[in-house]
């Protein structure tokens, strides 16, 4: 059973952001009726069950006595709470409550009446009781500080007694009903004139600089300046302004805003980072809800040179190799603090943010595998809304043509608003604190922690070294330890935990539309077999009838470099899918097919156009290439090493110019699943002629009379299929 709870009319009910008076109360079906304090003024009905229950919530709030005017807690206009009046103030209102109550306590036991005689017995005793016996009326008031001095109070006079009784009777006993409306104001006389006045604040504002910190240096100026002035001033025969004491000007300077006083004593920049709230945007709840991007120079002094190549180099070219600082490019999921992508880069491009953002949706398990980690990266997917700076990396046309294919968006910061992307600044903090002091060739904060340690010098990482450490680092380290801002949880088990609970906003990204958003920009010309892209053919249906339609043959194809078993062809405006003419080259990556492709132009320099079963040879053996081999062109990708859009075009246009692959393997027919028609059946392996694993140990060929003994191949034309 739910007791009834005794309301007032004149009582406000704050439920949420709502606010209510109370009506009345049903006792037959223990329902409460709340009216509504908007125009509308609709009446809410409250369960008493439910009643109990949003009690104690949070979002309860009651403010007994609101609407009654005469209520000395303020009414519509202020909520006085008594702790947060002044100290003066709240002393002198406990006393004359107390006072009262004793007045009232004799009163019942008929020792005092209000009489004048009366009250004045009643006054001289209760005097004499406080002098004899201070420790009631101490711990009434509350405990003094040290040095307070504390001073016996005078007990109120006749009138004033009568007054507060009256009061304490009205108010049944209601402290803060003896609060003064409005404290005392001591009425002082000034010596100082308005003129005087307002060039005293002139001066003081003009006293504040970043040579006179703090409120002594800038008061003694003032009082200089005055008195140079009243100097000044009297050689005119004008009267003198009235001279503020050090004291006084302090005061003056206490009582401007402190936001005025930091930009004229520090500067504009360092007073709005003091006065700044702490923000970090949004507080999402799901994963990938809020992904933060920046860029950060790295506090450590690296070699910069292609990966692998000084190993066999002498210590006296070594010394000639350039040296400085990377940037490292960081995308981090502010729900969960993990890190969903990273990248060391020559400097923050437009093309950088592109290799990041493939990143960011992509496992990269095979590059921490790569790296030497122990644990999985598998923290990925399609972000919702990506926060970034004004940098010119990230307010180019094409950042925001590739986030918007990918169907996000991107919020740009304030300028020098960091703490409005405090997550990613913050994990840039962690890393030189945790992990950069480990390594040679720290560059240290500044220059007195760095001291005379020679960064330069003891610099002995390159690039590869630096994203091994880096990704080793993220995954085996910083995903696996207690989080702050996570309350001690480790940001993979945070990952875990949301995936479970809330699960990703949006699906993940498909082959094609990774393709078309972050694929690298290449020209191809349309030919009977598709188009020629790194030497394979890739067609599709929309390609065929465009070139039996005879039109422009000049297209627009988006190329993924993990991933060569698709390319995306602009055709009227929209992406379509094409596909290689065999299903080989899924998963192999543009690195691994150059390297082979490098050897086959090599030793075949004087063929353009290759057998399939070389071709196939290609393709067996970088599936079947080393695990450090594939680790280290993994690793290359992550560094500004890595396949650029410029030189993905190069590729087409040199290495791959003319190179072609002929189709020496007859299609295969087989009857369709459906029963109607055929089906074309995938090509087999083609046997070669000698097992080998490299081509560099291949047979030995003449070039110049190798296809001698071939005989030439008609190319088969294209038909539709209404066409007999």
């Amino acid at each position: 059973m739910t007791l009834s709870y005794k309301f007032s009319a004149k009582d406000r009910f704050t439920i949420g952001s709502k606010s209510y008076r109370f009506i009345k109360f049903d006792a037959a079906t223990h329902d409460y009726y709340f009216t509504a304090e908007d125009p509308d003024g609709f009446v809410e009905i409250i369960p008493g069950e439910k009643l109990s229950e949003l009690m104690a919530s949070p979002a309860w709030q009651h403010d007994p006595g609101y609407f009654d005017l005469d209520n000395r807690r303020g009414g519509r206009t202020s909520e006085i709470r008594l702790a947060l009046t002044p100290t003066r103030q709240r002393h002198r209102t406990v006393f004359s409550h107390y006072v009262a109550g004793l007045l009232h306590l004799e009163i019942q036991n008929r020792t005092a009446t209000l009489s004048d005689a009366s009250l004045t017995a009643f006054r001289c005793r209760l005097q004499r009781q406080f002098a004899e016996n201070p420790t009631d009326l101490r711990r009434k008031l509350g405990r003094l500080r040290a040095g307070d001095i504390y001073s016996v109070p005078k007990v109120p006079g006749i009138s004033t007694l009568r007054k507060h009784y009256r009061i304490y009777m009205k108010f049944q006993g209601d402290v803060l009903a003896h609060k003064p409306k409005q404290p005392r104001v001591l009425k002082m006389r000034r010596a100082a004139c308005s003129e005087g006045l307002a060039v005293t604040q002139d001066l003081i504002r003009k006293a504040l600089t970043p040579e006179t910190r703090g409120k002594a240096a800038p008061a003694n100026a003032v009082v200089s300046a005055m008195r140079a002035l009243n100097k000044q001033r009297g050689a005119e025969r004008l009267p003198s302004f009235y001279v503020y004491s050090e004291r006084q000007i302090q005061r003056m300077i206490a009582n401007l805003p402190p936001f005025e006083v930091a930009c004229a004593q520090l500067g504009i920049d360092k007073a709005r980072h003091q006065f700044s709230s702490y923000l970090s945007g949004l507080a999402p709840v799901c994963l990938l809800e809020r992904v933060e991007i920046d860029d950060w120079e790295v506090d450590l002094i690296t070699w910069f040179r292609m990966l692998g190549l000084t190993e066999l180099l002498p210590i006296e070219t070594l010394e000639k190799l350039p040296i400085g600082r990377r940037w490292i490019c960081v995308a981090l999921d502010v729900a969960s603090r993990c890190v969903l992508g990273l990248r060391i880069a020559a400097a923050p491009s437009a093309e950088e943010f592109r290799k990041l953002l493939e990143m960011v949706i992509s496992d990269k398990t095979d590059l921490a595998q790569a790296c030497g980690a122990k644990g999985a990266w598998a923290q990925y997917g399609r972000p919702m809304s990506i926060a970034a700076d004004t940098g010119a990396s990230f307010i180019a046309t094409a950042t925001t043509e590739r986030v918007t294919d990918l169907n996000c968006c991107i919020e740009h910061a304030p300028v020098k608003c960091a703490e409005l992307r405090g997550t990613d600044e913050r994990f840039f903090g962690t890393i030189g604190r945790t992990l950069m002091h480990r390594l040679p060739g720290h560059t240290q904060s500044g220059p007195e922690n760095r001291g005379d340690y020679d960064a330069g010098a003891n610099a002995c990482l390159d690039d590869d070294d630096l994203i091994r450490i880096l990704v080793c680092y993220i995954v085996d380290e910083y995903h696996r330890s207690p989080h702050r801002g996570l309350g001690g949880q480790m940001p993979v088990s945070k990952w875990n935990d949301l995936e479970k609970e809330a699960g990703f906003l949006q699906p993940p990204v498909d082959r094609m539309t990774r393709c078309a958003a972050l694929g690298i920009d290449i020209n191809a010309k349309l030919g009977k077999q598709g188009v020629l892209v790194f030497g394979n053919h890739y067609s599709c249906d929309e390609l065929r009838q465009r070139y039996a339609e005879g039109r422009n043959r000049d297209l627009r194809v988006r190329v993924d470099t993990a991933n060569l078993g698709l390319v995306a062809v602009a055709i009227d405006e929209k992406w379509v899918a094409a596909r290689p003419h065999t299903r080989d080259m899924e998963c192999i990556s543009l690195s691994e097919w150059e390297e082979q492709c490098v050897a086959l132009r090599t030793r075949f320099k004087n063929e353009a156009d290759l057998s399939a079963e070389y071709r196939s040879h290609a393709v067996k053996t970088i599936r079947d290439v080393t695990t450090t081999a594939r680790a280290r062109l993994r690793r290359q990708q992550a560094t500004p090493f890595g396949h650029s859009t410029s030189y993905v075009q190069h590729l087409q246009n040199t290495l791959f110019s003319g190179f072609r692959f002929r189709e020496e393997v007859k299609p295969t027919f087989g009857p369709a699943p459906d029963g109607l028609g055929q089906e074309i059946l995938p090509a087999p392996d083609p046997a070669l002629p000698v097992a080998v694993t490299d081509l560099s140990r291949a047979p030995d060929v003449d070039d110049e009379n190798q296809w001698d003994d071939w005989q030439e191949q008609p190319e088969e034309e294209w038909r539709l299929e209404e066409e007999k």
